[in-house]
């Protein structure tokens, strides 16, 4: 399945906030938030390795919360077609669904804020 374009550069642009947010406060409350819009700004799939990559996290935690991912069904771990040693992340149906519903979501919230 693939992401629509302006799904991708939403994730593009919260994944930007995101890592704004960390630099800011020093934290990252938001692995799993972050995860997921990593894979939704690279249109819905990437290498675990990439993943661990981009986010300035132990793999240990980024695993942690992966498996939170995982066990909730917003994420699928599969093996690499071309290397069978190296893992697949991709949204699952159900993540493609949330992240449509959590872009409704904070669009309403962006246009309510702007109206303040």
């Amino acid at each position: 399945m693939q992401l629509q374009a302006d799904y991708a550069r939403f994730a593009s642009r919260r994944l930007k906030l995101c890592r704004l947010e960390r630099r800011c406060f020093k934290i990252s409350p938001q692995i799993p938030l972050e995860v997921f819009l990593l894979l939704g700004a690279n249109g819905g799939a990437m290498a675990l390795s990439e993943i661990y990559e981009q986010i300035p996290a132990t793999e240990k935690a980024i695993r942690l919360h992966l498996h939170t991912l995982v066990s909730s069904g917003l994420i699928v771990e599969e093996t690499a077609t071309d290397d069978k040693r190296s893992k697949q992340i991709a949204l699952s149906e159900r993540g493609f669904e949330e992240l449509s519903e959590y872009i409704a979501h904070y669009r309403i919230f962006r246009q309510t804020e702007m109206q303040d």
